[in-house]
């Protein structure tokens, strides 16, 4: 989908999916020819894992490097999910690759939920003739945005409950789970589910955090 810049849009790709169940073969080729050209393409980061926010040409190439948390999620169940439909084994490759990237990355470990995105720096990326980042070898990291949103953290959870029920892994179920409970215990308030945590929660309320958590509690269910 596009022309020009390239974006993942993971809610077409389920549509594919919806569409390759029923029968449409010409649906089928298509999320395949998506998954597996985003899967080899720029946009997907091999060496830290994960997925940039979008590519700025049509073949995937020369991506926008600022990378987040809810599509990420998402893009992880969808691998799942085409995982199980196609039976394509580079697809759990790439589940693991995104949940590598949130849990070293963004996870703020003594909270057990995730920040919602890190900064983009082309510099950064930049390969020497080995294929080594130059930066990371100087111990310069890129900055992290670790306000705990609620909406893409109940996000999240669906996604991890998601690949643990189809790869089986534990691990997928413990980190969703103690996610969740983040969320539950430390943004719900009287006036409703909160925005975002830095310390403190905000703007409690918001129809869209709330129908997250929602789906993220009947998953955990």
């Amino acid at each position: 989908f596009g022309e020009q810049a390239k974006f993942p849009l993971p809610d077409l790709l389920k549509l594919l999916m919806v569409s390759q169940l029923a029968g449409d073969k010409e649906a089928e080729k298509m999320l395949v020819t998506t998954l597996d050209s985003m899967a080899a393409g720029d946009i997907r980061d091999r060496l830290d894992g994960g997925f940039f926010r979008y590519a700025t040409r049509p073949d995937w190439s020369e991506p926008h490097y600022e990378k987040m948390l809810e599509e990420n999620a998402l893009l992880m169940s969808v691998y799942a999910d085409a995982y199980l439909l196609t039976g394509i084994e580079g697809y759990g490759g790439v589940v693991g690759d995104i949940y590598r990237y949130l849990t070293t990355s963004l996870l703020e470990p003594r909270k057990g939920a995730f920040g919602g995105s890190q900064d983009a720096d082309a510099g950064y990326y930049a390969l020497d003739a080995e294929g080594r980042r130059r930066v990371r070898e100087d111990g310069v990291a890129l900055l992290v945005d670790y306000t705990i949103y609620a909406g893409s953290n109940a996000v999240a959870v669906s996604a991890l409950l998601r690949c643990w029920q189809v790869f089986g892994d534990e691990e997928y179920l413990e980190q969703g789970v103690r996610t969740l409970d983040f969320i539950w215990g430390e943004m719900w308030t009287p006036a409703g589910l909160c925005h975002y945590h830095d310390g403190q929660p905000h703007l409690p309320g918001l129809l869209a955090d709330t129908a997250h958590l929602l789906d993220a509690c009947l998953d955990a269910y």
